[in-house]
């Protein structure tokens, strides 16, 4: 009989902290998903507050990748530009070259060697960064030239792009 109650005391207990158990689960699976609801509030409160400021920085970025039907067809197009900005500027182009080897999937280097006077070459660099800030200066070197005025410019280019195949499946 002392045997039978023991096991009935076992089992209330048992059941208490099987009860126990399942309650704290409960709690911290509401717990949870409260706080993943409060932060998807959060979030759409700032997306809904920063929605310009956001806009904006999307744009800006869009800009920094010229948009491609080929790396190979853009550098073409590129090649003809660059040499046209530099005849308007009044400097010899004398060498362009692309780092083909170091090409990835969102860019790519372009080497130029330019001669003429600085004032022409600050200016045509200015040039380059206001109509093609997908185009970014990553290295100039400057040498004079033996005739005394004349400078040759070796300028490294680095060429970001985004194809326009992946622009339409983002």
């Amino acid at each position: 009989m002392l045997h039978r109650y023991w096991l009935v005391v076992a089992v209330i207990w048992a059941g208490a902290l099987v009860l126990t158990y399942l309650n704290v689960h409960a709690v911290n699976t509401y717990r949870q998903r409260r706080q993943a609801a409060e932060t998807l509030r959060m979030d759409d409160r700032f997306l809904k507050a920063n929605f310009g400021k956001i806009t904006q920085v999307l744009q800006q970025r869009a800009r920094l990748q010229k948009p491609v039907e080929s790396p190979q067809l853009a550098l073409l197009a590129l090649e003809s530009r660059l040499k046209s900005l530099a005849e308007a500027h009044q400097l010899g182009f004398v060498e362009i070259s692309t780092g083909r080897d170091d090409a990835r999937f969102d860019g790519m280097g372009i080497q130029l060697k330019l001669e003429g006077t600085v004032r022409d070459a600050v200016a045509w660099l200015n040039r380059i960064e206001e109509q093609h800030p997908y185009l970014p200066v990553i290295r100039v070197r400057i040498q004079r030239l033996e005739s005394g005025r004349a400078f040759q410019f070796d300028v490294s280019l680095w060429l970001r792009f985004v194809l326009k195949q992946d622009m339409e499946r983002s």
